[in-house]
């Protein structure tokens, strides 16, 4: 599958924050997040989607280096699974307090929450990619 933008996911247990690129792979836009609940088919039926729509290149994945956390963990090995059958190549970027500074973002900017607090650690987690591969 060639594509041409970044997807971030913010993977938690019920909910996965979601972020984009643009087209050039150097800005990230906080996106939708994702009620799925471990549910395994929707998810495979949105990623599907949304790979599609937006010809996504490479999924990077929020993973904290050492987090000991068993739901964490199998809601990150169904991730994993549902991009592989997928077809969908991916990569880990350390997301070391993304939703602290989410939290932080939205703080400063007066603008409501909204449950997008998920979607902005994505997009946190995918900026820190962008820098790291830039």
């Amino acid at each position: 599958m060639f594509g041409t933008k970044l997807l971030a996911l913010d993977i938690g247990s019920s909910v996965i924050g979601i972020a984009l690129s643009d087209s050039t792979k150097t800005i990230a836009f906080p996106r939708e997040v994702l009620q799925w609940n471990s549910n395994t088919s929707i998810l495979t039926t949105y990623l599907s989607t949304l790979a599609q729509e937006e010809q996504i290149a490479l999924v990077v994945l929020g993973h904290a280096q050492g987090k000991n956390n068993q739901r964490f963990q199998r809601a990150y090995e169904t991730v994993v699974k549902v991009l592989e059958h997928q077809g969908l190549k991916y990569v880990n970027q350390e997301e070391y307090v993304s939703t602290i500074e989410a939290a932080h973002r939205v703080e400063d900017s007066g603008i409501a929450n909204a449950g997008r607090l998920d979607s902005i650690a994505a997009q946190i987690i995918l900026e820190r990619y962008i820098e790291r591969v830039s």
